[in-house]
C-alpha cells in the first residue's frame, strides 16, 4: 500500500521540484536561499527613523497575547522579550509617528538579517498595481486580464478583471486553502505557465471571495506586461528606491524568469516599516505622492460589492482585534467579527509563519513581527490588540 501512495505523490507533483518538497516539506522564511532571486536595489540615500536610546517597556504578554484558539495567553511571569523569543519570533520593530520606539531581534536573527516574507509580497504589489493605475499603465481596475494573458483571451478566464485579482474574486480553481496541494505544486513548479494554462475558473468572476495566492501570481505577471519591466525593476523604481530603504530587496522567480509574486519577496525588517510609513501616510513620501492617496483608501475599504468580503482589500487583512464583537472581546470566542470596527483606520499584511505588517493610519503606528513560525499564536489580533495599548 505505501508504494502506490509513494508512487502517487510522484504522479502528483511529476511538474514539480520534487527534491525541494522531500527536503523542505513546507515553506520556509529561508526559501530564498533555494530560488533563483532578482535583485531590488536600496536607495541611494536610507531614510532614519528617530531612535529612543532604549525600547519602550511593552504591556505584559497577558494583555495582548491571544492564541489560535481565540483564548488569552495564559498568566506569564518571563518578560516580553523571553516570550517573543520563545515563539519563534526573529524580529519585532514598532514606529510611532516617525520615530522607531522598539526594535529587537530574537532566534539569531539582527538588523543585517534577511528572510522571505510571503503574503506580505502582496501588499507591495498592490501599491504597485496602485501607482500602475495612478500611470495610466493599467486603465483601472476593471481591466480584463487577457490584455495582458493571451492565453486566457479565447474564455471566460480573460473576463477577470486586475480588480478581481486583488481582491481575490477572480474563482480560479486554485486557493490556498481548499487547494493546498495544488498551492505547493505552483510553488515549486518547474514550468509555471503550463500551470497556469491548465487552470480553469470555479466560480463566475467577481461573485466569491477565495483567497488564492495563484491571482497574485498572474498579477505580477499582468503589471510586466503594462510597464514592459521586469517586476523586481519596478519595485525597485516605483517604490523600493524612493522609499529610503537601506538594504538591497530580492524576490524569486521561476526557471523562466515569472516572478513569485505571490509571496517570494524577501528584504529586512527596517525596511519592511518604511513601506508601512509609506501606506500609513496615504502612500505619500516625504512629498513625493508615490501611491494615489484614493488607491490606498481602497486598501483599507470594507465594501463587500461584486463578492468582495469586508475582510481583506487590495492585499491588506482588515480583521483586526476591534473588528471582534464586544461579547466576543469578553469571552473571546472564536472568530466571529464584525466588520463595523474602527472607522476603517487599521490594515495589515499577513504572510505565512506569522509575519505581520500592522498599520494604524490614525496614531500613525507600525508594528512588524517577523518569525520561523507562528507558535500557535494569532499574530494578526496579537498585534492589532498590543497596538490599542500603545
Amino acid at each position: 500500500m505505501i508504494k502506490y501512495v509513494g508512487l502517487g505523490i510522484l504522479l502528483l507533483f511529476s511538474s514539480c521540484n520534487l527534491i525541494h518538497i522531500i527536503h523542505r516539506n513546507f515553506p520556509d522564511i529561508s526559501d530564498y536561499k533555494i530560488f533563483t532571486q532578482v535583485i531590488i536595489r536600496h536607495a541611494s540615500t536610507p531614510y532614519e527613523f528617530h531612535k529612543r536610546n532604549e525600547n519602550i517597556l511593552l504591556p505584559p504578554v497577558k494583555d495582548w497575547v491571544i492564541t489560535k484558539t481565540g483564548k488569552e495567553a495564559s498568566p506569564y511571569s518571563k518578560s516580553v522579550e523571553q516570550f517573543l523569543e520563545e515563539t519563534k519570533t526573529t524580529s519585532l520593530l514598532i514606529v510611532r509617528g516617525d520615530s522607531l520606539i522598539y526594535e529587537n531581534y530574537f532566534n539569531g536573527f539582527d538588523r543585517s538579517t534577511t528572510s522571505q516574507h510571503f503574503s506580505l509580497t502582496k501588499a507591495v504589489i498592490s501599491l504597485l498595481t496602485g501607482i500602475a493605475i495612478g500611470e495610466g499603465k493599467i486603465s483601472g481596475l476593471d481591466q480584463p486580464i487577457s490584455n495582458y494573458i493571451p492565453m486566457y483571451a479565447s474564455d471566460d478566464r480573460g473576463k477577470v478583471t486586475i480588480g478581481q485579482l486583488l481582491n481575490m474574486t477572480a474563482g480560479f480553481d486554485c486557493n490556498d486553502y481548499d487547494d493546498q496541494l495544488r498551492f505547493i505544486r505552483v510553488y515549486y513548479a518547474d514550468d509555471p505557465i503550463k500551470f497556469i494554462s491548465k487552470r480553469k475558473l470555479r466560480y463566475s468572476p467577481g461573485n466569491k471571495f477565495a483567497y488564492s495566492s495563484f491571482n497574485s501570481i498572474l498579477l505580477g505577471m499582468c503589471l510586466e506586461k503594462a510597464f514592459g519591466q521586469p517586476l523586481n525593476t519596478l519595485i525597485q523604481d516605483k517604490i523600493w528606491t524612493r522609499i529610503g530603504t537601506s538594504f538591497d530587496a530580492s524576490i524569486g522567480v521561476y526557471e523562466d524568469n515569472t516572478p513569485m509574486a505571490f509571496g517570494g519577496l524577501a528584504s529586512y525588517p527596517v525596511d519592511l516599516v518604511k513601506f508601512g510609513r509609506l501606506v500609513a501616510k496615504g502612500g505619500n513620501w516625504n512629498g513625493d505622492q508615490i501611491v494615489p492617496s484614493d488607491y490606498i483608501d481602497g486598501c483599507r475599504s470594507k465594501s463587500e460589492e461584486n463578492g468582495k468580503t469586508w475582510r481583506y482589500s487590495r492585499g491588506f487583512w482588515l480583521d483586526c482585534y476591534s473588528c471582534l464583537k464586544k461579547e466576543e472581546i469578553e469571552t473571546l470566542k472564536w472568530p466571529e467579527r464584525s466588520k463595523n470596527c474602527n472607522d476603517e483606520n487599521q490594515l495589515f499584511g499577513g504572510g505565512y509563519r506569522g509575519q505581520i505588517l500592522f498599520i494604524d493610519v490614525k496614531k500613525q503606528l507600525i508594528i512588524l513581527r517577523l518569525g520561523t513560525g507562528d507558535a500557535r499564536k494569532s499574530w494578526s489580533l496579537s498585534i492589532s490588540k498590543l497596538a490599542e495599548l500603545l
